[in-house]
């Protein structure tokens, strides 16, 4: 019979290890760069998926994937308005600095101030 002790001496050898990386995203960072609270806050919505985008109304409404659309058409997700639109194309061409081949790529931009304004913007 395993007793308390040994239970925990085999559970500190097998420490978890995530695959996720918990530091302090930049445009958190007060001390690196200072961010509007406002610009701040529509990012942290985007990337939380709490915002009023169709893929997510749609979700709480219950309404099928497919049909949650942009006013382009296509399905509106959080990476089709920051990367593909054609109606935030404009603001892809004004801040061609940024990597908008994903919303991945988009959020490692070093530059949090930039990445903030823009989700304003779009």
């Amino acid at each position: 019979m395993t007793t308390v002790t040994e239970i925990k001496e085999q559970n500190s050898e097998h420490k978890y290890e995530s695959k996720w990386n918990y530091s302090i995203h930049p445009m958190h960072d007060t001390s690196a760069v200072s961010v509007p609270d406002r610009d701040r806050l529509w990012a942290t919505q985007l990337r939380l998926s709490s915002h009023r985008l169709a893929i997510e109304t749609g979700r709480r409404s219950r309404i099928p994937r497919n049909n949650r659309l942009c006013s382009c058409g296509a399905i509106q997700r959080e990476e089709h308005v920051i990367c593909f639109c054609p109606l935030s194309q404009s603001i892809r061409f004004q801040f061609d600095t940024v990597e908008f081949t994903s919303i991945a790529k988009f959020f490692d931009c070093a530059n949090a101030d930039l990445v903030c304004r823009i989700i304003y913007v779009a």
